[in-house]
């Protein structure tokens, strides 16, 4: 298992606590701008975005929130109680949307530079 992610905390990290918790061997491939442009140009990420958790068979999952959810169905950390399941999910869309702000400043900062 492969995740493609920037080599800094963001909406990819809580990827790898996820798997770091579940204790998941995954090679953590930690992306600078080239390395980035480069695999976007051979069409490796889909939507053009990171993170991507690449599985063991080749298949492909992004988007964060649907990365955690399919971990979380995988290793046992999704409740069965359907409202249970709603504030998990709920708790960490929240935290996505507080992070993703963060780098809309951090990303203009550096175009001004």
């Amino acid at each position: 298992m492969k995740l493609y992610y920037f080599d800094l905390y963001g909406i990819g990290e809580p990827i790898r606590m996820l798997l770091t918790y579940c204790k998941v061997q995954f090679e953590d491939i930690r992306l600078d701008g080239d390395k980035m442009v480069k695999l976007k140009s051979e069409g490796l990420f889909e939507f053009g975005q990171t993170p991507m958790l690449e599985l063991d068979d080749g298949t492909r999952l992004v988007q964060t929130s649907a990365i955690l959810s399919y971990l979380g169905s995988q290793h046992g950390m999704v409740p069965d109680d359907a409202m249970m399941r709603y504030w998990g999910e709920c708790t960490v869309q929240h935290k996505l949307d507080m992070i993703r702000p963060l780098f809309a400043c951090i990303s203009e900062a550096d175009e001004h530079l």
